[in-house]
């Protein structure tokens, strides 16, 4: 069998589903962060979040192969506190919930890789930091999509 690594496929269907939940901003990983700043220049508040760093691991036979693709979310928010974040991560789980109808199964498709479960895992909410530039509070999930390369 040959291979497809699903890294970018992946990525693309992830960032088209993220884009669909209530109208918060996502970056990929290599997003520097005065690209960041500057989507917010003017702005007290924000939250965002970033497409963190991606694996992959191959259980195959001769006929198909299973691909589990874990995913890092980082959000980040300049609310001190809990509140912001908390209703964010509750917006994610509840959207991928029923990740059949989402368009990340149509995003994968469209690769060449069905969509098979999706798990989210290690929810998190960091205590605020407090830094010269501001006040901010960090969290976020992990999710692990296993995909069917067809």
């Amino acid at each position: 069998m040959r291979y497809r690594v699903p890294f970018y496929s992946v990525g693309k269907a992830l960032y088209a589903a993220l884009a669909e939940i209530d109208g918060t901003k996502w970056f990929q990983a290599s997003t520097t962060p005065d690209e960041v700043k500057a989507q917010f220049k003017g702005r007290n508040e924000y939250l965002y979040g970033i497409i963190g760093s991606i694996a992959a691991n191959v259980d195959d036979n001769k006929d198909v192969a299973i691909w589990r693709v874990p995913v890092q979310l980082e959000l980040y928010s300049s609310y001190k506190g809990n509140k912001v974040l908390a209703q964010e991560i509750e917006a994610v789980v509840n959207y991928f919930s029923d990740a059949e109808k989402t368009i990340m199964a149509e995003k994968l498709a469209a690769d060449g890789f069905s969509l098979i479960s999706l798990e989210i895992n290690d929810m998190s909410i960091n205590s605020p930091i407090d830094s010269d530039e501001g006040s901010w509070t960090m969290g976020g999930m992990q999710l692990v999509i296993c995909i069917g390369q067809v």
